[in-house]
């Protein structure tokens, strides 16, 4: 994965932790970024983690009630001030 490519995806990573509203679409962004790439690293591996994980992101509350493997937006928070540390 080049630098630039990197340093674009972490960019939109710092977009879903500052946005309120919108941030689903920005996830969904993130992970077909990845998910179309065609890339072995360390780097890419770390994200195609967290895109994974993200898929588990429910934002309405009585849809995380019913299913205990959704979770948050401070959960994701988490993941994703987590990922950009290990990059």
């Amino acid at each position: 994965m080049q630098k630039k490519e990197l340093d674009n995806i972490k960019e939109l990573l710092i977009n879903i932790l500052k946005f309120q509203k919108g941030h689903e679409i920005l996830i969904s962004e993130f992970q077909n970024r990845i998910w179309d790439m065609d890339c072995q690293s360390e780097a890419y591996e770390i994200l195609s983690i967290l895109a994974y994980d993200l898929d588990f992101y429910e934002p309405d509350e009585s849809m995380r009630k019913h299913h205990s493997e959704y979770v948050d937006k401070e959960v994701i928070k988490k993941e994703i001030i987590n990922t950009l540390k290990q990059l």
